[in-house]
């Protein structure tokens, strides 16, 4: 029993090393920035689907960045390690649970398109739905937290599912305000990421 705690232990050490350089929060964070002007585009006109296509071209972009330096910074510092899901209940659990909450995401995305929502949901105040997504994205941030033991993720969930539905109710008084609290914490997250990979950079320095 001691030796699969042990066992379960290291694993999680290492999963939180691989967390540790910073750049997932970059990449995170400069997505959610750039999520932030979605409702701006489509107060213009834009159509709906089109407005996501600046989020989703920093997105591709930050992705190369995270590539890249997981490959000339990270793992020339620190290895790769290579865990398998099938090895432990819990992880594969845990994944689970995190897909499932994704596609629960999509889900209602894809209903309140079509708009084909409950009736409850549709006569509901209008920030209903953007609490709904704000729920979820705390829940995978904080499950996040706990899998990589970084509490500073608990934090990012908490302020990305406030975000949400203050977003709804400041854009009733003014249509461009809504952008500043999803601005305001993807612009946290990759602050916490660059000092992050600073510490990063200075506790695993290469001679």
């Amino acid at each position: 029993m001691n030796k699969n705690l042990s066992v379960r232990s290291a694993e999680r050490n290492a999963l939180g090393l691989h967390f540790k350089d910073g750049f997932w929060e970059i990449l995170l964070g400069s997505f959610f920035v750039a999520l932030a002007f979605q409702d701006i585009l489509e107060e213009q006109g834009i159509s709906i689907l089109t407005s996501y296509t600046p989020a989703i071209i920093v997105f591709v972009l930050m992705m190369v960045f995270y590539l890249i330096a997981k490959r000339i910074i990270t793992t020339p510092r620190i290895g790769m390690v290579e865990m398998k899901l099938g090895n432990n209940p819990q992880r594969l659990r845990m994944f689970v649970v995190a897909i499932g909450l994704q596609l629960f995401t999509l889900l209602i995305f894809l209903l309140g398109i079509n708009e084909k929502l409950p009736l409850w949901i549709i006569e509901s105040p209008n920030w209903t739905m953007d609490a709904i997504f704000g729920l979820i994205l705390f829940l995978f941030f904080t499950l996040m937290a706990y899998t990589i033991q970084a509490n500073r993720f608990v934090l990012y969930g908490f302020l990305l599912g406030l975000a949400m539905p203050i977003g709804v109710i400041l854009k009733a008084q003014d249509p461009t305000l809504n952008t500043y609290p999803s601005m305001f914490a993807g612009a946290v997250m990759v602050l916490f990421g660059i000092y992050v990979s600073i510490k990063f950079l200075r506790d695993y320095s290469i001679p």
